[in-house]
């Protein structure tokens, strides 16, 4: 077994820091980045994949922070939570439910069910079909649906949802009213930004918004004379919706939970202080969600499908070898490097330390391409210095986060703040004798362009991601490509420790 505080072993992960063998709207290309460049040709490196059946998705589904840093912390391929769903809708088998037929069961008949939620084919935090299909089934239960729409443009094209208006109001059953639009910019927020939530919030329970139009597709052509983008869409009513009344239900058909925690929780939770509500109550008494959100919102909303968590992660591997570990991100990733590591659990292992480094407070981070990123550093050093933990996971957020604005000069700002990072840490690590594995979780910087509909690219890709094997002693080592559930097993060989019959990812690191 390897010796506590023997050297440091650093996993990076650069989020959203893709390949591409196009410069042209190229962030990695175009930047300055001279560290990465030099790492890349000195020491061992590989091509991972991070989309699509590689971590358990449809196959050419695009990744994302949740899924790469599940696959990677778990050390296997996961079946995600949309082929799951999307299975289950095939197969007839949603509506036999428990939950969803409890739901029914406390649901006034003479009330609205307001289904909220995200409509996107971008399938990262929902996907269009699931939400067409739950207002179809939920139509067969109840005769006064209210359908509150958020719009996506970061997950997929700026201007997608104009092109998919039609799908939606072709295949709604007629007991299903298009009430509100919102962009996920207010209604999904994940950092503490309670003055966009509050936006969505009056706008769903009280009727206030900016805006108000005959139809969705007014609303969302005016919204474009306007120069919003899906992502930004201002609060708008469609229709005359005039608000929720007491004793009516919510069904969320978002999937993922990180960006839906803030506004359930202010649809959901007596107790809260983040802005004012009437009677300071909560307005939903009864809520179906599609999975699980968090343990503390189970307690108000059961889920369609249950999380499953899973065990003998990467991480609970380190803590029962008596090894100890930091997990060290901003804000907008700091779900990414603890729960979602750790595959679904919320609870830190023994010997596990967190540090959280406060996002900046700016409306998009092209704003601000820096992000947090060298104070993250430069806490990470002050701790490697130290010798205290064995084994590091950091995540520089810049290169997606900044990606997803599509401003192309703020994420070449981004991407050349990650590389000095990466440079200082190098550095650093090198000197403790350490090991640093460089890579990222899914692509998204790399191409900045879409040139089929003309217009920025804000999204994730499906290109492959670097992985890069920083140790001055080991230069002779070879590796092979892989995925992502790989990483896991190959820090298990560089610990000495041993390797539980749950990893079924293979070591990158090339047996002779």
């Amino acid at each position: 077994m390897r010796k506590k505080n023997k050297s440091p072993l650093v996993l990076c992960i650069m989020d959203g820091w893709g390949l591409s063998n196009e410069t042209k709207y190229n962030s990695v290309h175009l930047a300055k980045t001279p560290n990465f460049d030099k790492l890349l040709k000195t020491y061992p490196s590989c091509k991972l994949e991070a989309s699509g059946e590689y971590v358990g998705l449809p196959s050419n589904q695009i990744g994302n922070s949740e899924v790469g840093h599940m696959n990677i912390g778990s050390g296997r391929v996961i079946l995600q939570s949309l082929p799951r769903i999307d299975k289950a809708f095939t197969d007839n088998k949603v509506s036999q439910i428990d939950e969803f037929k409890s739901f029914f069961k406390k649901h006034n008949d003479h009330k609205s069910v307001h289904i909220i939620g995200l409509y996107s084919n971008g399938g990262v935090h929902s996907h269009a079909n699931h939400l067409i299909n739950i207002c179809k089934l939920v139509s067969k239960k109840c005769n006064n649906i209210k359908l509150h729409l958020f719009s996506d443009g970061r997950d997929t094209l700026p201007n997608e949802f104009g092109s998919i208006v039609d799908e939606l109001t072709s295949n709604i059953p007629s007991a299903v009213k298009i009430s509100t639009l919102i962009g996920r910019y207010y209604a999904m927020d994940r950092d503490n930004r309670w003055d966009r939530v509050e936006k969505a919030y009056n706008l769903i329970v009280n009727g206030k918004g900016d805006y108000q139009y005959d139809s969705l597709e007014l609303a969302i052509k005016d919204a474009y004379k306007r120069n919003e983008t899906d992502e930004f869409v201002s609060p708008t009513i469609i229709g005359n919706y005039k608000g929720i009344e007491d004793e009516d239900s919510l069904l969320i058909v978002n999937f993922r939970s990180d960006r839906v925690r803030e506004i359930l929780a202010s649809f959901l939770k007596d107790e809260f202080i983040h802005f004012s509500r009437k009677n300071n109550q909560a307005p939903f008494k009864n809520a179906l969600g599609m999975m699980e959100y968090s343990e503390e919102l189970n307690r108000y909303i059961p889920s369609i499908f249950k999380n499953e968590l899973h065990q003998e992660t990467l991480g609970e591997i380190i803590s029962k070898a008596g090894l100890t570990q930091l997990r060290i991100a901003e804000t907008e990733k700091y779900p990414h490097v603890t729960f979602f590591f750790n595959g679904g659990n919320e609870k830190k292992y023994k010997n596990e330390e967190r540090i959280l480094i406060p996002s900046p407070k700016v409306s998009t981070y092209d704003l601000k391409p820096e992000m947090s990123a060298i104070k993250i550093k430069d806490e990470l050093m002050i701790n490697l210095k130290n010798k205290k933990h064995d084994f590091v996971v950091v995540n520089f957020a810049n290169p997606d986060m900044v990606g997803h604005t599509g401003n192309l000069k703020a994420t070449i700002k981004a991407v050349e703040t990650v590389d000095n990072c990466i440079g200082e840490l190098t550095q650093q690590i090198e000197e403790l004798n350490g090991t640093i594995l460089i890579t990222a979780d899914h692509g998204n910087c790399e191409n900045m362009w879409d040139s089929n509909s003309q217009s920025v690219h804000t999204a994730h890709t499906t290109n492959l991601v670097p992985f890069i094997f920083v140790n001055n002693e080991q230069k002779d080592i070879k590796l092979n490509d892989g995925k992502l559930a790989d990483i896991a097993p190959t820090i298990i060989d560089l610990l000495g420790i041993k390797k539980s019959k749950l990893i079924t990812g293979k070591s990158l690191i090339r047996k002779n």
